[in-house]
């Protein structure tokens, strides 16, 4: 490589290493001053010495704006690119962002609804297993004490095979008269729809007086043959009159009395209120209390799970109703075992108000139920110690007064 050579590729490379620097003047202004300076009369010492520079600058600038110019058009056709490769991959994110958002927010709101949708059913099903129905939806097989004026006429019949009496409480108004509605029952009665014997008083006169009804028997009248007619005449009595007080029943007939089978002819019977008494369900339509040889109330709510098919009588209590049972004084504690009661519907209902019976036969007032699932059935707050009731098996006839 020639000398000559050699310097300017040491320029170059010096130049190279030099700080970039920038000058705003045009070439053609550039060019006219180089060109004056080639091309001025009067040189001096001075001027020699530079002149033989000005060749070298020359060649170092054209060298210079060579290099410069390529990598500076390179680098901006690079910065383009990349801002418009960038602006692509940012449009493209930015899309894809856009569209996973929008397919998210979709599908968030898809799931809001969805679970919105099967929140509703979940709850409707909810609602539905542990709905509390009307208190006119479910039938009462009782008369709770009430403000309402009103009174109670007792009636009470035996069943068809004679084995129990069956107590029937008629609703009327608070200033009626007990006497005209005890001698018009038998136009309120009816033996074929519920299933029971004739009403053994159809044909007697009676009244009711403090503590003793007068009732007058016509000729005819007869309870019929055997013991069995004689017991029942005597419970139903009880029966119908011991809720007013009452303790004797007085005969008059032609014949100064009745005639009871084997007692003979009788003027006068003492009424005595039964007690202890196991209370289930007669024809599917009234509440039958059974006589029990003296069981501890424990055992005579275990005697309700028992049917009795040959009577027509059924449990009132489900076999799978499990509890414990306490008392103190005049209150009945039953704590059900977890799981025993499930539904809440009229076979639950139709179980309280005979545990509630059973217990007034046995002199408690009021009953508390421990562990039942729901706080409410029909007319009863669970939560609370519910009264015995009035009476069984209501019939209002208020509106054919």
């Amino acid at each position: 490589m020639r000398q000559i050579d050699k310097e300017q590729q040491e320029i170059i490379d010096r130049l190279q290493e030099m700080p970039e620097i920038k000058d705003d003047t045009e070439k053609n202004v550039l060019y006219h001053r180089i060109s004056s300076s080639l091309t001025d009369p009067s040189p001096t010492k001075k001027r020699q010495k530079k002149q033989k520079l000005i060749p070298v600058l020359a060649t170092m600038m054209a060298v210079a704006f060579i290099i410069i110019i390529p990598v500076m058009l390179n680098n901006d056709n690079l910065v383009g690119q990349n801002s418009e490769q960038f602006s692509d991959v940012d449009l493209a994110t930015n899309v894809e962002k856009s569209e996973g958002s929008r397919l998210m927010e979709s599908s968030d709101e898809d799931q809001l609804e969805m679970g919105s949708e099967e929140s509703v059913v979940q709850n409707s099903e909810i609602m539905d297993e542990i709905k509390v129905p009307n208190d006119d939806s479910l039938e009462s097989y009782v008369i709770q004490e009430s403000n309402e004026p009103m009174k109670i006429v007792y009636a009470a019949l035996s069943d068809l095979q004679q084995q129990y009496i069956i107590p029937i409480s008629f609703i009327v108004s608070g200033n009626a008269n007990l006497n005209e509605y005890y001698n018009e029952l038998k136009y309120y009665i009816d033996n074929e729809e519920w299933a029971t014997n004739e009403y053994m008083l159809n044909n007697a006169s009676i009244e009711l007086n403090e503590s003793e009804v007068l009732i007058e028997l016509g000729d005819k009248f007869s309870i019929g043959e055997g013991s069995t007619n004689a017991y029942l005449f005597e419970k139903m009595l009880s029966a119908m009159f011991t809720p007013y007080g009452i303790n004797k029943a007085v005969f008059q007939s032609d014949a100064n009395g009745v005639e009871l089978g084997p007692y003979g002819v009788i003027e006068e019977i003492l009424l005595n209120k039964e007690e202890k008494l196991i209370y289930k369900r007669y024809n599917n339509q009234f509440l039958v209390p059974i006589p029990n040889l003296n069981l501890s109330i424990q055992d005579a709510l275990a005697e309700m799970k028992i049917e009795q098919a040959e009577f027509n009588i059924d449990q009132t209590i489900p076999e799978e109703v499990q509890f414990t049972v306490d008392s103190s004084k005049n209150l009945l504690t039953l704590t059900l075992d977890e799981g025993s009661v499930s539904q809440n519907g009229q076979e639950e209902m139709t179980m309280i108000e005979a545990i509630l019976m059973t217990a007034k036969s046995y002199g408690y007032q009021s009953v508390q139920f421990i562990n039942f699932p729901f706080d409410q059935i029909g007319k009863y707050n669970i939560s609370d110690p519910i009264p015995v009731p009035v009476a069984a098996n209501p019939i209002d006839i208020r509106n054919e007064e």
